[in-house]
């Protein structure tokens, strides 16, 4: 298990991750992260539950309007059901949060990776525009028994 934050602002620019840089919870060796990065390594197979939440923001200007997205993605495909999508003409801070289970395996034995390559996971601005992101949290943990 694994909890990682980001406190202060920062923007996010189209098909990049959120960074979270400071790991606040670390229980375990099922999940990975490298504070100030925004990749997270599922390390071993099983079911993972992944909750995220933050204060998302327009960058650009009020009147203008634009679509503010954010997704999940493992190993660089989203997993659906996992977007964030808003419509908003302001630069009001408007919350934002998700959960979902994620499936992580490879081609495995016994649980473990056959290749022992981690899967990555991520948040990332999906959209077409940048966006602002404060006070960030990502907790992501491996259900017991989570063997497939």
């Amino acid at each position: 298990m694994i909890k990682s934050i980001s406190v202060g602002q920062q923007t996010v620019t189209p098909q990049s991750p959120v960074n979270f840089e400071t790991n606040t919870l670390f229980y375990c060796n099922d999940v990975g992260h490298a504070a100030g990065t925004g990749t997270f390594s599922l390390v071993k197979c099983g079911l993972y539950d992944v909750y995220f939440n933050g204060t998302i923001t327009n960058p650009g200007e009020a009147g203008t309007a634009v679509t503010l997205q954010l997704s999940l993605e493992l190993d660089g495909e989203n997993i659906p059901g996992s977007e964030i999508t808003l419509d908003v003409d302001d630069v009001n801070e408007r919350p934002v949060s998700l959960s979902t289970i994620v499936k992580a395996y490879r081609e495995c034995s016994a649980c473990r990776w056959a290749d022992n390559t981690p899967v990555a996971l991520r948040v990332v601005n999906s959209g077409t525009v940048p966006l602002a992101l404060s006070n960030v949290s990502l907790s992501v943990s491996r259900r017991t028994g989570g063997g497939l």
